[in-house]
């Protein structure tokens, strides 16, 4: 539901209307299996119109953005710095500086982060059975990419911070709730389900950790939540 959800959000139109309405797509051409992307879009997105108008944007990780389009400002795609032909970016040239603006995501850095939100006060560390989805390089990848992405918006608002359009994904926030919601707020579980409490425990501090992490990372201070060092807007 994600590409649907996001596009329906971006576009004001309805999945039947903007085309995205699925995981995967058939390219009629050559039958090759493509995630969603930009050109299967029908419709034209907020920043399309904006940009018109020449209105300066900022789209950051939205999904189904790549190949990036032109705008007036800047956009960095879902796809992110994965793409080596820089189609992940708009304008391409930026591509590099972009990368600059990231910080090292090293072990060190990781375990700073397990250590202060996934471990409430009083309990013990973060311990991940060994499976196939819930195991701490699962919970690793979506902090890398998210990190990432926060770390290049704070950076790209020290240069420019009111652009008229700032929009913003963070996909970890988005997988890990699909993954972990019912293990934090129990009357949410599914059949099926793991049925283990100590486990149930551990899984059950990953999802309001990992929030407190995005909203104190772009916060001006660590008590406050309520003003963000994000754009209103």
């Amino acid at each position: 539901w994600s590409p649907l959800i996001w596009t329906t959000m971006a576009t004001g139109v309805s999945p039947r209307r903007h085309g995205i309405d699925a995981f995967q797509f058939i390219l009629p051409d050559s039958g090759e299996k493509v995630p969603p992307i930009s050109t299967l879009r029908r419709t034209k997105a907020v920043w399309n119109i904006l940009s018109t108008k020449g209105r300066p944007v900022y789209v950051l990780n939205w999904w189904a953005t790549w190949p990036a389009e032109p705008v007036t400002g800047l956009m960095v795609t879902d796809h992110f710095p994965e793409d080596p032909d820089s189609r992940d970016v708009y304008p391409s040239g930026k591509k590099e500086k972009l990368l600059r603006k990231t910080g090292p995501l090293g072990e060190k850095r990781f375990r700073k982060f397990i250590s202060r939100y996934m471990t409430p006060e009083g309990a013990g560390p973060l311990e991940l059975p060994d499976g196939p989805i819930h195991n701490i390089e699962f919970l690793r990848t979506c902090w890398e990419k998210d990190t990432r992405t926060m770390d290049l918006t704070l950076g790209l608002l020290k240069e420019n911070p009111a652009p008229d359009l700032f929009m913003l994904y963070l996909q970890g926030t988005d997988i890990l709730a699909h993954y972990y919601f019912g293990y934090s707020y129990r009357g949410w579980r599914r059949p099926g389900w793991i049925n283990d409490e100590k486990i149930n425990e551990e899984l059950g501090k990953i999802l309001p950790g990992y929030y407190r992490y995005c909203l104190l990372y772009t916060s001006p201070s660590p008590r406050d939540l309520s003003t963000s060092r994000m754009p209103s807007s």
